[in-house]
């Protein structure tokens, strides 16, 4: 039997009685041509991926279906699909801050090394990425998650607030152990922050994705953004520095040492090869590529430290170490030391009275954590200690800055508070003119108690009485 329409443009194409339409199992068909246009005739099943039971259920699609076609707003579906496709290929794509970043780590070179950028600072980039924020429409989002294009200012000034919030974080370390750290404080952020505008400099010159530096809009920066986080002055307390001498063990009370001597940063000390140490020239050399501002620089060794140096130029068995092998190096093998971190927290807490305990993972227990931020001394701190000493001994500001590898002497100022040993030298000086000038009245004084008598046999006081 042919195929009959049936019902209102609803029918079934199939071998079947009209009569058993609405039991068997086959699709229904829609069938319609309007007035004026081209036949619609297609199975509901294709069209809407589903099978249709009720005859009810497939003439009220067909009446809606009918509707549109009058209307001329009916799509079939494969004509949506190729439609949604064509107008997916030809939309901008939406690369997140994130995505971008990942090419950014990847490409992104040093402008005075050509290094690739530090696993540091890969991990303060992450940090970022990970860090939520509220946007001013009310939604808090991941940094990370943002497409590059709608970032603007208030998303920036939003990021520094989420950072500078006190707040807890677990981190996994490579050798894969977690454990929680605190987060939040002007000095990261500022580097973070840091971070993010360089990539945004980078993606305005090597990318279409960014048309403007929401770290400066309409060509302006952002007021306050960067804060000056407050200024460090801590210094070793008296009889400190014997405690920690006392607590070092021998390879870090040699770097401690030259750290005082040289005002050097602990990196460049234990960068530092026997090749660059001069004993004929009296000075150490440090290269430009192991220092932070990539300049190369020399000091003059002073007796201390070119006493030191003279003790640690032999090896175990009594031979000068090569020139290849690292001064502060392993004293067994020259080989270099990266890091002294597990060394001097352990000597900072026991020149201050503490027990080292440490975790199973190696990292210093939660109560020891606590005792070195109230301790709060920092390598570095040592720099600012050097520079001081040299001040106060009388070297030349302009010495000192060099000795603190500082671009300018406003660095070095604000470094070690200049201006203010300046008023305390100042006072020193007004204070002793004071006391010679007092000295100098009270021998007036006794001089003029001490006067000969006057020539006549008679003395001042009667001569005044006579008068």
């Amino acid at each position: 039997m042919s195929p009959r329409a049936h019902g209102d443009h609803v029918r079934k194409v199939c071998g079947c009685d009209w009569r058993q339409w609405p039991k068997c199992a086959h699709p229904w068909y829609f069938s319609y041509k309007p007035r004026s246009g081209q036949r619609y005739r297609f199975s509901f099943d294709a069209e809407f991926g589903g099978h249709i039971d009720s005859k009810v259920e497939a003439e009220k699609k067909a009446a809606t279906i009918r509707a549109a076609i009058d209307a001329g707003t009916f799509e079939r579906a494969a004509d949506r699909r190729v439609r949604e496709q064509r107008e997916a290929e030809a939309a901008p794509v939406l690369v997140t801050i994130e995505q971008l970043g990942s090419t950014y780590f990847e490409k992104h070179r040093n402008r005075r090394t050509g290094a690739p950028l530090s696993t540091n600072e890969r991990l303060r980039w992450d940090l970022v990425m990970r860090t939520g924020i509220l946007r001013p429409n009310g939604d808090r989002v991941l940094f990370g998650s943002l497409p590059l294009g709608s970032i603007d200012a208030l998303d920036i000034e939003a990021l520094k607030d989420a950072m500078l919030t006190p707040h807890t974080v677990t981190v996994t370390n490579k050798k894969g152990h977690a454990y929680t750290a605190r987060r939040g404080g002007i000095a990261a952020v500022r580097g973070c922050l840091g971070r993010v505008r360089s990539f945004f400099r980078w993606a305005l010159r090597k990318t279409n994705h960014v048309t403007q530096n929401p770290f400066k809009p309409r060509g302006e920066p952002i007021e306050g953004l960067f804060a000056d986080e407050p200024g460090r002055e801590r210094r070793l307390t008296p009889g400190e520095w014997d405690r920690l001498f006392a607590a070092a063990n021998p390879h870090l009370r040699a770097l401690l040492s030259a750290a005082l001597e040289t005002a050097c940063r602990v990196g460049e000390l234990l960068s530092l090869q026997w090749s660059q140490v001069r004993f004929d020239l009296n000075e150490i050399r440090l290269a430009a590529k192991n220092t932070k501002a990539r300049r190369a620089r020399a000091l003059p060794m002073s007796q201390r430290l070119r006493s030191l140096l003279e003790m640690r130029r032999l090896d175990p068995n009594g031979r000068e170490w090569p020139a290849t092998a690292y001064v502060f190096g392993d004293d067994a093998t020259g080989e270099r030391v990266k890091s002294v971190k597990t060394a001097w927290e352990n000597c900072r807490l026991k020149a201050h009275g503490y027990v080292v305990v440490r975790e199973k993972n190696g990292r210093l227990a939660t109560e020891c954590r606590q005792q070195l931020a109230v301790i709060d001394l920092r390598f570095h701190d040592l720099r600012r200690e050097a520079g001081s000493r040299f001040l106060e001994l009388g070297m030349a500001p302009h010495y000192v800055q060099k000795f603190l590898d500082h671009a300018n002497l406003s660095t070095t100022s604000r470094y070690l508070k200049v201006e203010r040993q300046g008023m305390h030298a100042a006072l020193q000086n007004v204070e002793k003119t004071r006391q010679l000038e007092e000295r100098r009245a009270a021998r007036g004084k006794d001089v003029a108690k001490t006067a000969p008598p006057a020539a006549d046999g008679k003395s001042r006081e009667s001569r005044k009485s006579l008068q």
